[in-house]
């Protein structure tokens, strides 16, 4: 046995020494026409080697392949959809002296790659093989090929699909993929890249480095990255690599990630086995401050909902059911939701939101459903036991307001392409109030409210004069119909000295707002006073209303004051007293009760 041992182990060495003697000998170059002809006949495209090519040899010897050059789709926006400088590819000598064709290394340098897809949804990595080929090419080509690395080094890349609007370009210093397998299924072991700079529909992605190793049963996973100058981290555990990246089976994604000044952890399962991809499992954070978030431009004279059709299409992409919870949701200085739950789920094409947070000492809760195709839209939110001075004290107004009990309830429902369209297509209700509270006069300034401030000071001739006004109660209740809010004294605020009501519409559809102001004095403004306060209206558009003067007001109520001079004030007494008589009734319940009156 030893003797045949030997007898074989010196044939191997003698037939190894005779391939390398003839691979030492051969001129690749003579067979760039052949190797043009066979990628013709498996894609029907041009292949065009305008290089030189290269035999290293060794025990693994490696092809180079200079200057390649594959040509895109006849509709495509270019004539290549490949340039690659260098091709370099290393295969094992004695297994391929028995067929068995394993590359130890696939190396590409300086490659130039377009993916794209037509309006039509042809896509430029779609082949059509040419007629000509025959048996025994497309066997050879069927077989197995398999790889153990990949290597790339200065790539540019470019994506675009006509259909979606997609258009991303991506510049690559290096990537190196550990695999196993044949090269159309490989089992992906280990993943390393450095150096990418992509630009995605104006957004800007930077990844310094990702590395993606095995462990038992998943991936370690290790991410830096910046995203529109934000900086992006994830470390944690994913499923099997090559599921990932050939995104097909199930695999779970545990990770803590950081974006800019947020940080939160993930416990998801990823399916992609099914019809439809999925998505379950929970994202939990203590806490996230959107006052972080840069500032959102602002167009002069835009208009508050946007026209543009929402993507309804994605609602039935794939299954959502995903828990978040936040301990803390910083809205605005220190004001900030606590103990925030929010189910979200969608199936079918239906999205349902459903959260419950506290504020402010009290509670809310909302529930909101979105379906596809027609975008069917419904809101119900409430709250309740929440305090309005609790919410200055959190926004830096420490003595604007006491006490101050709120409550509010929303239900409304539409329809639309667009959040224009489903703001024009309300129906339903909005009912929010206020119960006693102390208002600082001056600090309504302080608090920044420069609108407030004016409308206040139009209707309250105290507000000058006293330094609190000690509100009773506040009431808004508006009846949405066809987009259109409309209230009949729904709107109504009641202090020691005043009663204020109002009545109008707020125009979703238009954007504009039409309420007219009625103050009436209680006490302390002489008789007949509050006639000369009855002018005031607030009307325009609702990203910047105007407040001026009330025609109709105005003319009832200097045709009260010329009937005073006929009467010698009799009127104007009479008008006083009726005034005091209508204000001993409860206002903010009328208010609140309205709509029950037949209006």
């Amino acid at each position: 046995m030893k003797k045949i041992g030997l007898i074989a182990g010196s044939v191997v060495v003698i037939l190894c020494a005779g391939v390398f003697i003839v691979l030492a000998t051969l001129d690749v170059n003579q067979y760039k026409g052949l190797i043009e002809e066979q990628a013709a006949a498996a894609t029907g495209r041009t292949l065009k080697i305008e290089g030189d090519m290269d035999l290293a040899v060794s025990l693994s010897p490696a092809i180079v392949i200079n200057g390649v050059r594959f040509q895109n789709a006849e509709w495509g926006s270019r004539d290549d959809m490949a340039v690659i400088e260098r091709v370099e590819a290393s295969i094992q000598l004695i297994p391929a002296l028995f067929g068995n064709i394993q590359v130890t290394r696939l190396a590409l340098v300086g490659p130039d790659i377009l993916l794209e897809r037509n309006a039509q949804g042809a896509a430029n990595w779609e082949f059509t093989p040419a007629e000509s080929v025959d048996s025994e090419a497309t066997d050879g080509a069927s077989s197995p090929l398999a790889v153990s690395s990949i290597e790339l080094d200065d790539g540019a890349f470019a994506f675009k699909d006509a259909q979606a609007g997609t258009d991303l370009a991506a510049t690559l210093e290096q990537l190196r993929v550990s695999i196993s397998g044949d090269l159309t299924a490989p089992d992906i072991r280990q993943l390393t890249l450095q150096g990418l700079n992509a630009v995605a529909d104006g957004t800007e992605i930077t990844v310094s480095s990702l590395e993606m190793s095995p462990v038992s049963g998943g991936t370690d996973i290790a991410f830096d990255a910046m995203l529109d100058g934000q900086a992006v981290t994830a470390n944690g555990e994913l499923g099997a690599l090559s599921n990932i990246i050939g995104m097909n089976g199930e695999f779970p994604a545990k990770l803590d990630i950081e974006f800019g000044p947020f940080a939160f952890a993930t416990d998801l399962m990823v399916d992609m086995s099914g019809a439809r991809p999925s998505l379950t499992g929970s994202v939990s954070a203590d806490t996230i401050d959107l006052t972080a978030l840069p500032p959102a431009e602002e167009e002069t004279g835009a208009k508050l909902f946007s026209s543009d059709p929402l993507p309804m299409d994605a609602l039935t992409a794939a299954d959502v059911d995903l828990d978040v919870a936040v301990n803390r949701l910083v809205l605005q200085q220190d004001l900030a939701l606590t103990n925030l739950t929010n189910k979200i789920t969608l199936k079918d094409g239906r999205l349902t939101n459903a959260q419950a947070a506290e504020l402010a000492g009290g509670s809310i809760s909302s529930d909101i459903t979105l379906a596809a195709p027609a975008g069917t839209l419904s809101v119900k939110a409430s709250g309740s036991g929440m305090q309005a001075q609790q919410i200055a004290v959190d926004l830096d107004a420490t003595d604007l307001i006491t006490q101050g009990p709120l409550d509010f309830d929303v239900d409304l429902q539409g329809s639309g392409q667009s959040v224009a369209a489903m703001m024009a297509s309300l129906d339903g209700a909005i009912v929010g109030g206020m119960g006693e509270a102390r208002i600082r006069n001056d600090a309504i300034n302080l608090a920044g409210a420069d609108f407030l401030a004016q409308l206040i000071s139009s209707i309250n001739p105290f507000v000058a004069q006293e330094e609190f006004t000690v509100a009773q109660c506040a009431v808004v209740n508006l009846r949405v119909q066809d987009g259109v809010a409309r209230t009949e004294q729904g709107i109504a605020f009641v202090s020691d000295r005043m009663e204020i009501t109002s009545s109008g519409n707020i125009n979703f559809a238009e954007e504009k707002l039409n309420l007219n102001i009625r103050p009436k004095a209680k006490e302390g403004l002489g008789v007949g006073m509050g006639k000369l306060t009855q002018m005031v209206k607030v009307s325009g558009p609702l990203n910047s209303p105007g407040i001026g003067l009330d025609a109709a007001g105005a003319v009832r109520s200097l045709g009260s004051i010329a009937g005073a001079f006929a009467t010698g004030g009799a009127s104007l007494l009479a008008e006083g007293m009726l005034e005091r008589g209508q204000a001993a009734g409860d206002t903010c319940e009328t208010a609140r009760t309205w709509h029950l009156a037949g209006n």
